[in-house]
């Protein structure tokens, strides 16, 4: 019955690790194809990008998209620190899987501001005639701005995530060790991204997206990784 029991759970754990594996792959190619479809230039001035808002008939089945990939790829970061976690009671490894799932959640506001509210403000100041343009900007300026909090909140807590990620695999050593010390650099990226955003706004913009070109890239390393301790 033991030898039937430590099969099962052994077996379920390849599985979860496959599975992981798996979400990676798939939040990465859904959120790169979502995001071919975002449109926008310099987010930073929305004179520019509002009519670029308003005129795309993507704006929310892309944040939507934008929205499952980011769900698959911190689910992905869930089952990485669970395996750490279970198999060696690492305490940096539960609190990892904490903040991912405060991430998860910020980011979905976020998303909601920005795929439906954003889009409305947008519509809001194109239609607008002249004499309403400065009252519909005003309200564009005001809801961009709580955007912007939540997108440094996001990139803030992914980058602590990140780096109790790094901290859980360097210490229990259950994972390959460069896996860990590559998480550390692109979640000290994001952790400048959430503080340049938050307080200097989406002029820091072309900092985020290079710290998530690093996110998706120590991804595709993670999602190898945790196919191989899969197959053992």
């Amino acid at each position: 019955m033991r030898d039937e029991s430590a099969t099962k759970h052994t077996a379920a754990k390849r599985h979860a690790l496959r599975a992981g594996a798996g979400l990676a792959v798939v939040g990465i190619v859904v959120t790169i194809v979502a995001s071919r479809f975002h449109g926008g230039t310099n987010p930073a001035d929305l004179q520019t990008v509002l009519p670029e808002y308003a005129a795309n008939p993507h704006w929310k089945a892309a944040h939507l998209g934008q929205f499952i990939g980011f769900l698959c790829i911190a689910a992905s970061l869930i089952i990485l620190l669970r395996h750490l976690q279970k198999t060696s009671d690492s305490v940096l490894a539960l609190l990892g899987m904490t903040v991912v799932v405060i991430a998860a959640a910020t980011f979905a506001v976020n998303h909601a501001v920005d795929g439906v509210a954003i889009r409305y403000v947008a519509e809001n100041w194109v239609g607008a005639p002249p004499e309403g343009k400065v009252a519909a900007m005003g309200l564009a300026q005001a809801v961009r701005h709580i955007e912007q909090g939540l997108s440094a909140l996001v990139a803030f807590n992914l980058g602590v995530a990140l780096l109790l990620c790094s901290g859980a695999i360097l210490s229990t050593r259950m994972l390959p060790r460069w896996l860990g010390a590559a998480a550390a650099p692109v979640g000290m990226v994001y952790l400048i991204a959430g503080v340049g955003l938050y307080y200097l706004g989406f002029s820091q913009h072309v900092l985020s997206f290079w710290s998530s070109v690093l996110l998706l890239l120590w991804l595709i390393a993670a999602a190898i990784v945790l196919w191989r301790e899969g197959a053992r």
